[in-house]
């Protein structure tokens, strides 16, 4: 198996996480008035949960632009001590800084975990699989959420009162 294939293979079990939450952020962005498109832009373009969540609440609250970039670099800080960590466990090369965009919490704990028992030579490649079905996961299930949220809320209405809370639990 390649070690692309190989980095998606690992990081199936974070579905399970990121989708709920996913469609959880897709529907809150719509509640909120922002469009399907300007949602799914959001995920894949930030790819931060917990930024994007914050983001959503502070605009549609009337929070100024400038007040949501500083709480939204504060949320991401960790990230300045998560690339670091990776390093050691990397090939030698610029090319990482591009695959960095792939990092967030779910994935730095497997990379950390798993970087360790590859050969260097198919790291980038497990990293690129990993990070890349975690992003696309993301994305696509907050495009579920922002198409589909409102006729699931309306079929189950408790589903509504319950998906605000996905990214805190």
């Amino acid at each position: 198996m390649s070690p692309w294939l190989q980095g998606m293979r690992d990081a199936m079990p974070l579905l399970g996480g990121y989708i709920p939450v996913a469609i959880s952020f897709g529907l809150i962005a719509t509640q909120a008035n922002f469009s399907v498109w300007e949602a799914t832009a959001i995920s894949a373009l930030i790819y931060a949960g917990a930024s994007q969540f914050l983001m959503v609440a502070m605009l549609a609250s009337g929070a100024s632009l400038w007040l949501v970039v500083v709480m939204t670099l504060l949320i991401n800080a960790r990230h300045v001590v998560y690339a670091p960590n990776l390093t050691p466990l990397l090939p030698p090369g610029r090319r990482w800084i591009a695959l960095m965009h792939g990092l967030t919490d779910q994935v730095f704990a497997l990379a950390h975990n798993r970087l360790p028992q590859l050969p260097m030579v198919t790291r980038q490649g497990w990293y690129s699989g990993a990070a890349l079905l975690a992003w696309a996961s993301w994305v696509l299930g907050t495009t579920l959420g922002a198409v589909a949220g409102a006729s699931l809320t309306e079929q189950w209405p408790l589903l509504g009162e319950v998906m605000p809370f996905a990214l805190p639990a």
